[in-house]
């Protein structure tokens, strides 16, 4: 959502931006993935706290996180859940976003919107 008015190819709809997202960290090598990992690491066990949405994603974005996957086992030993890179790559790109904004992010709506208005251009 904080894109919508800093970046002019964000996307509005949020599955196009979790597409986004994972694509970004699926390009990423093995050592900048475990950068990200390291930085955040995941909620403990039980806490209830997490991605907990089953989102459809398209078939060759899928086939790029299992190899991403593959790779991190592969050249860092990490077993890493397909869920848990999806959380990896959202909390990478919403650390970008805040970079980009300058300050922390403001707090997501309970419902995100379908289509949100982008601010107009001067």
């Amino acid at each position: 959502m904080a894109d919508l008015d800093t970046v002019d190819s964000s996307t509005a709809a949020f599955l196009w931006w979790l597409h986004r997202c994972l694509e970004v960290h699926a390009d990423l090598s093995p050592e900048a993935r475990d950068r990200i990992r390291r930085q955040h690491p995941g909620p403990a066990w039980g806490t209830g706290h997490g991605f907990s949405r089953m989102h459809t994603l398209r078939p060759d974005l899928l086939r790029r996180i299992d190899d991403a996957i593959v790779r991190d086992r592969r050249d860092l030993g990490q077993m890493v859940s397909v869920s848990q890179f999806c959380r990896e790559a959202a909390r990478a790109a919403a650390d970008a976003a805040e970079e980009r904004l300058g300050r922390d992010l403001p707090p997501a709506p309970a419902r995100l919107l379908n289509n949100p208005r982008r601010r107009q251009r001067d």
